[in-house]
């Protein structure tokens, strides 16, 4: 099981699309094993980003099961073959209430969303590879957050090119270190690993959006992403009125829009880069 969170602690930064397209991307480029979309964030969107159903009990009911009826419900819980390799796993109406519940006692907490993907990737493997576990987690520091950040391999942050964004970045980067920290006092390895860095919504007119980016690029050069190494800053994304048409209509870019459209193609870029960097 290799899990991915896609995170950052600010929001409005493309999260939910970049899981969607990249999610979708993956299941297309037929790795040998199914991908396991998750939604872990209370707003609930990423079903209905990708057309598919949102009524299911989603993670909210997998994280309220007791350990005996916790494999039940992630199967429940489930949305098979939202496309082709790909399912997914909404939030659920509840998953607000789940967190405000798991923040009462946050060491169990961190312990019950591992928990809980642990059970949605072994309900999708059956007898085959696990899965590659991709996570839509929400902004900020909550304890949704911090679970999934502690039950990952890696983390790929969304970063939109906004003035802002750098102090979006060093913040989230002390929190992921923090995680870092605490899973080796227990252990365990230095995970997750800031593996990569996506600038999204890039507009080349204004000014301001390269000189973003090329900081971004410079930051990305002096983190140390847990290992040593420095985190892979991916092809940007540019801003797009296709992609949040997309959105809207349950469709990813390059269902809507076509494949070779600069943000599709942008997608497709960073759904080969994550492949290569899983199964290397």
């Amino acid at each position: 099981m290799y899990t991915l969170a896609i995170a950052l602690t600010k929001g409005g930064t493309g999260k939910t699309t970049t899981a969607a397209n990249l999610a979708a991307g993956l299941a297309g480029l037929s790795l040998g094993r199914r991908i396991l979309l998750v939604d872990a964030d209370p707003q609930n969107q990423l079903a209905g980003s990708l057309g598919a159903a949102q009524d299911s009990p989603g993670l909210s009911d997998v994280l309220a099961a007791s350990e005996d009826d916790r494999a039940q419900s992630a199967r429940a819980a489930l949305l098979p073959d939202v496309r082709p390799g790909l399912d997914l796993c909404p939030a659920g109406a509840l998953l607000a209430t789940e967190s405000s519940r798991l923040g009462a006692d946050p060491a169990a907490g961190l312990l019950a969303v591992g928990d809980a993907l642990e059970a949605l990737a072994d309900a999708v493997a059956g007898e085959g590879l696990p899965p590659l576990v991709i996570v839509d987690v929400p902004p900020g520091w909550g304890p949704l957050a911090l679970g999934v950040l502690a039950a990952s391999d890696a983390v790929l942050a969304p970063v939109s090119l906004q003035p802002l964004a750098m102090q979006a970045l060093g913040t989230f980067m002390r929190h992921v270190e923090a995680v870092q920290r605490t899973r080796q006092r227990f252990g365990g390895r230095k995970l997750p690993l800031l593996s990569f860095i996506v600038p999204t919504m890039f507009d080349a007119r204004p000014i301001a959006h390269t000189q973003v980016l090329d900081a971004v690029r410079a930051a990305a050069d002096s983190i140390d992403r847990g290992d040593g190494h420095s985190p892979v800053v991916a092809e940007h994304i540019p801003h797009s009125g296709r992609g949040q048409e997309a959105a809207a209509l349950g469709r990813t870019i390059a269902e809507h829009a076509r494949p070779s459209h600069p943000s599709a193609q942008a997608y497709d870029a960073l759904a080969r880069l994550v492949a290569d960097s899983v199964t290397v």
